[in-house]
C-alpha cells in the first residue's frame, strides 16, 4: 500500500509539472508559421492580405509618389563611381551561406555611404508591443532613424515607447526604414514576416509624431515607413510601404498595412532612394512635433511619462559633439559638415562585433555586424 501511494504521488507530481510547463505560452517569432495569424489578430496585415471577399489590404494614398521617387538616378551608382569590377565583386560576395557575411559585405555595398543615422541587430525592447507581448521583440538587421538630439526632449519623453526602440542614448530614434536579409538557404517567408513586423513599428512611430499635440489622431492614408528584404539566394531586393488606418470601431486598434512597392534584381538605386524618402518623412514629422512641443500648454494631455529611467539625451548630444569634433580633426573632415555625416564613414572597419548581444528568439544565431560607425 505504501508503495502504491508513492507511485500515485509520483504520477501526480509529474502530471502537475507537465501542465505547468505547457501552460507557459512561448512568444512566437517570424520563424513560426503561426506568426502571421498572431500579428493579423492585432491588426498588422501582411502584404496582399484579404480581410474578406470584398476587402483587401489597401495601398497607401502616396504610392505613386513613392514609386516616382525610386526612379531617380543616383550619381553614386554611375560607371565612374561603381564600375563593372565593383559589380563583379558584389556578386562574388553575394555567393555565401552566412547571413552574417551578407550583412557585413553585401548589404554595406547596397546601402552606400549615406549620412543617415542607422544601426542594426538590436532588439526593440522599449517599444510598446503591437501584440501585447504575444510575439517576440522586433530585431531588424538594419534600420534608419533620427539622432535623439534632433527630437525635442518633451517629444522624446511623451512618445518614449512609440519612437525610442531601446533605452540607449546612441541608438537612432523614430526608425522608419528597415532591412532584413537572408543567406541563400534562409527562408523568404521568414524575412517577409520580419519586414512586415518591423515596418508596422515604423508606421506607428511616424503616426505618433504626426499626431503629436493634435486633438485627434491623424489618419491620412499615406505611407511614411518603408521596409526592404534581401534574399541572397535569388539576389532579389524587395521594397514595401507601410501605412496606418483608423480603427474600424471606436474601441478598436489602428490597422497597419504592408504594400509591395516593387522588386529588383541586384539593383541598389531604389534602396538608397527609399532611404532618402523615409528620411524626409521622418524629419518633417520631427520638425512638426518639436514645434508643437514648444507651444505653451499645448501638450498637457500627455502628462508624466516617468522619463527618469531614460538616458540623459542632452549629455549624449554633448558627448557626441565632442567625439565628432575629434574624428573630424583626425580625418581632416570639413568642420562645417553636419553632425549626422559622421555616422556612416566609408573608411571605417564595419566588421567589428556588435556591442549588444543578438536575441535568438527571433533571429537565428549568426555573427553580428553593425553598419553603424561607432564614435562612442
Amino acid at each position: 500500500m505504501s508503495s502504491s501511494r508513492a507511485s500515485d504521488s509520483s504520477r501526480r507530481t509529474k502530471s502537475t509539472k507537465a501542465t505547468t510547463v505547457s501552460s507557459k505560452a512561448r512568444r512566437s517569432s517570424a520563424y513560426d508559421d503561426i506568426f502571421d495569424q498572431h500579428v493579423i489578430d492585432y491588426n498588422v496585415s501582411p502584404e496582399g492580405y484579404e480581410y474578406s471577399n470584398d476587402r483587401q489590404t489597401p495601398e497607401p494614398g502616396n504610392m505613386d509618389e513613392a514609386r516616382l521617387e525610386l526612379l531617380a538616378a543616383r550619381a553614386s551608382l554611375s560607371q565612374s563611381r561603381f564600375p563593372a569590377s565593383a559589380f563583379r565583386d558584389f556578386r562574388r560576395k553575394n555567393n555565401t551561406k552566412s547571413e552574417g557575411t551578407i550583412m557585413c559585405n553585401v548589404i554595406l555595398i547596397i546601402t552606400g555611404d549615406a549620412s543617415i543615422p542607422n544601426d542594426g541587430n538590436l532588439p526593440f525592447t522599449n517599444f510598446k508591443s503591437l501584440t501585447e507581448g504575444l510575439t517576440v521583440n522586433a530585431v531588424p538587421d538594419f534600420f534608419d532613424g533620427a539622432l535623439p538630439a534632433d527630437v525635442d526632449k518633451s517629444v522624446r519623453e511623451d512618445l518614449s515607447q512609440m519612437i525610442a526602440s531601446i533605452k540607449h542614448a546612441n541608438v537612432p530614434v523614430a526608425p522608419n526604414f528597415f532591412l532584413d536579409a537572408k543567406a541563400p538557404r534562409g527562408g523568404a517567408d521568414v524575412v517577409r514576416r520580419q519586414a512586415c513586423y518591423d515596418g508596422a513599428y515604423g508606421a506607428r512611430a511616424m503616426h505618433s509624431l504626426q499626431s503629436y499635440g493634435e486633438e485627434e489622431a491623424a489618419y491620412d492614408g499615406n505611407a511614411y515607413s518603408y521596409s526592404s528584404t534581401y534574399h541572397a539566394g535569388t539576389g532579389t531586393l524587395q521594397l514595401y510601404a507601410h501605412h496606418v488606418t483608423e480603427p474600424t470601431n471606436p474601441e478598436g486598434r489602428p490597422e497597419y498595412h504592408m504594400s509591395q512597392v516593387k522588386a529588383y534584381a541586384l539593383t541598389s538605386d531604389p534602396f538608397r532612394n527609399a532611404r532618402d524618402l523615409a528620411q524626409r518623412h521622418r524629419n518633417r514629422f520631427i520638425r512638426q512635433a518639436n514645434g508643437r512641443a514648444r507651444q505653451p500648454d499645448a501638450l498637457s494631455q500627455y502628462g508624466d511619462t516617468g522619463s527618469d529611467e531614460f538616458v540623459d539625451w542632452e549629455e549624449y548630444a554633448s558627448s557626441v559633439a565632442v567625439a565628432t569634433e575629434a574624428i573630424a580633426t583626425s580625418r581632416h573632415v570639413d568642420e562645417g559638415a553636419p553632425l549626422s555625416q559622421y555616422f556612416y564613414a566609408e573608411d571605417e572597419d564595419h566588421s567589428q562585433e556588435s556591442a549588444t548581444p543578438s536575441v535568438t528568439q527571433s533571429k537565428r544565431n549568426r555573427r553580428a555586424c553593425s553598419p553603424l560607425t561607432s564614435i562612442a
